[in-house]
């Protein structure tokens, strides 16, 4: 369990150097999610002119197709909306992204957050929005995260489940 944003800022590194992502964090906790996000940008927060100690190690590369689950986490995550942007659009090959993307549909960059509230709309179910309800609920706090809770309304009500 990631305690705090130290925590999500050591995962963002193991997560650079490969380690997968139920190593790393607690996939079924929301707050591992949120504290990875933060994390992982948490260097750029307080000191912009320094990059994060993983992007050192193991800088991202410009095609972010050829992303393993692990770095494209992180892409997910980055401070760059631009690269979050395109990570969106990767994630769809990594179904275990899909909190990360539910965090995205509340991001303040616009393009961002729209990519994610799609991909949000096309791989939630029933089964997943029951997996991903505590996670929903907490992002529906923030600014512009009241999307994902109408979305889980909306499914849950309706309790249809896709193929």
């Amino acid at each position: 369990m990631l305690e705090n944003i130290e925590d999500g800022t050591a995962a963002a590194t193991r997560l650079a150097g490969g380690a997968p992502l139920q190593s790393t964090l607690d996939v079924a906790d929301p707050a591992d999610w949120l504290a990875l996000d933060a994390g992982v940008r948490e260097v750029a927060w307080h000191r912009p002119q320094f990059l994060p100690g993983w992007e050192h190690s193991a800088p991202l590369p410009a095609d972010l197709t050829q992303l393993g689950e692990s770095q494209l986490a992180l892409a997910l995550c980055h401070r760059d909306g631009w690269i979050r942007q395109e990570a969106v659009r990767q994630s769809v090959r990594y179904p275990g992204l899909l909190p990360l993307v539910v965090i995205r549909c509340a991001d303040w960059v616009g393009p961002v957050r729209e990519h994610a509230r799609r991909l949000l709309c096309e791989a939630l179910n029933v089964d997943s929005a029951l997996d991903l309800a505590p996670l929903i609920l907490r992002v529906g706090r923030r600014d512009r995260g009241a999307f994902g809770v109408e979305v889980l309304r909306q499914i849950l009500r309706a309790g249809r489940v896709r193929p």
